[in-house]
Order: structure tokens, then sequence, then C-alpha cells
């Protein structure tokens, strides 16, 4: 455990984008996207990113990219809310989570009218879909999932520049911060198997969407395990803020990783 990590272990769960505080991250009951622009925000070369908290983590290191090239970086994200054209529930509320449809229709509206050189997609792995009235697992359905996927980027394509799908983030099956606390000298114990932090199905599936819809896949998996296991400390910075969320300075740390996997715009 280096002397100096960071964010230390008492303050990883507050690690997090600042689009958190500013409110421009909705929670649950919210279904309009606010008018949120970072970066050079007087740029014509618009950049936006939008999907549920997995697309949020990655916020630190794309504020890095729109100040470093000049884009007005514009961030639409919404907690649980995936971006494929799909019912899903939401356990917190107990019902068909009928804000997050609200939302993505209006944010796809949103994108139609501004047509931004560049959309960054992003979407988890872990959704609850609604089918015949009732909650299902995705897993068993990514046949369906990947149907609706399709149907949002293919909308997002005819309207974007470019778009990109970001691929779900490698995930730990156990609290990084709480397992390194009780582990110390042994970071190795908190340490997730490489195919247990992933999906060769969803990976499957996600590629598949993007070849259909003829937009680009991006794998960050080889950012956040540079080897398997899949370490939760990466030199001096933490990596998970929890299981399923990357600390925003480690993503920050991934900016130039992420700015060589884009596309080039202007």
């Amino acid at each position: 455990m280096p002397r100096d990590l960071t964010p230390s272990l008492s303050k990883a769960k507050t690690d997090l984008p600042p689009i958190y505080a500013d409110g421009c991250h909705l929670g649950f009951t919210a279904s309009k996207p606010l008018p949120c622009a970072f970066g050079d925000t007087a740029s014509s070369t618009r950049v936006v990113a939008i999907g549920d908290s997995n697309a949020a983590q990655w916020f630190p290191a794309l504020e890095r990219l729109a100040v470093a090239r000049h884009w007005r970086l514009e961030s639409l994200t919404k907690s649980a809310c995936t971006i494929a054209d799909i019912a899903v529930w939401q356990s917190s509320l107990g019902r068909t989570y009928t804000e997050c449809a609200a939302w993505r229709s209006l944010v796809l509206a949103r994108i139609k009218a501004e047509h931004p050189a560049l959309v960054i997609a992003v979407t988890s792995r872990g959704y609850h879909l609604v089918l015949g009235g009732r909650q299902v697992p995705l897993a068993g359905h990514e046949s369906t999932y990947q149907a609706a996927l399709d149907r949002t980027l293919r909308t997002l394509r005819a309207t974007a520049g470019h778009v990109v799908l970001l691929g779900a983030t490698p995930d730990a099956h156990v609290d990084p911060p709480v397992c390194l606390a009780a582990h110390l000298a042994d970071a190795r114990a908190c340490a997730t198997p490489l195919a247990k932090a992933t999906s060769a199905s969803f990976s499957s599936m996600e590629t598949a969407a993007a070849g259909s819809a003829g937009v680009r896949w991006v794998d960050p998996t080889s950012w956040v395990c540079t080897a398997d296991p899949c370490m939760p400390i990466a030199g001096r910075i933490l990596v998970y803020r929890d299981p399923g969320h990357l600390t925003a300075t480690f993503a920050a740390s991934l900016a130039s990783r992420m700015g060589s996997a884009l596309p080039a715009i202007r």
C-alpha cells in the first residue's frame, strides 16, 4: 500500500467527478437534461458524453481532453439509465424506470438539434429489463438488448459526426477501499481475476451492436486491468471508489489513453 495513495481510502467514496456536485449528473427521479458545458465552451467543436454512471465516471478524462483540444464538452448522464432503447427496471423505485426513457428521448432530440462532432456513449451491464410487463435480467436477453442498443447507436450516427461506444468498465468483485483497509499489507487480496471482472458475452453484444450501427467500439479493459488479476491500485492511485466505478483521480489519469482511442475531430 503506497503511503501517498491518492485518493486515500478514507476519501475514496467521495472521489467523484464534479458533475455530481454541480447537478449535471441526474439522479433517479429527474428526467430533463441540464445545459452543462465544459472545456472551451465557446468552441464550435461540440463533443457530447451520454450514458449512465459508467459514462459519468469518465468525465475527468474527457474534461482534460476538452481543455487541451478546445472542445465544448457537454455531459449528459443519469444514474442507472441505459442509452439502449428499451425499458429497464429501477430497483430503488420498485418500478419501471419511466424517467430513464423520458431522459433518453430528450437527450437524443438535443443531439439531433446540435449535430455534435463526436458522441461518446457508455452503458453498464448490470441492468434488469422490463419485457412483457415483467422484470428480467439482461443476462439471457443479450439479443434483445443488442437490438435496442443498435437502435440508439443508429440514431446517434445519423446526427453526429462520429460516434464511439465506450465499452463497459471491468468490475471489482470486492469493495476495493473496504477490502484494502482490511489488507493493508497485501493489495493482491483485493484483486479480481480478469475473467470475473469482465463479461465476454456483454462485450460480444456491444461489438456486434457497434458494428451493425457502423460506429466505433472502444474497449477500456486494458486501461483499467493492466494485468491479470485486476489490481485495485495503479502505482500510487486507487483505481476504484466502489466495486463498479473508478475514482475520479484514476479516470483523469487515463485522459491520454482515452484521447488516443477517439477519432480525430475538429
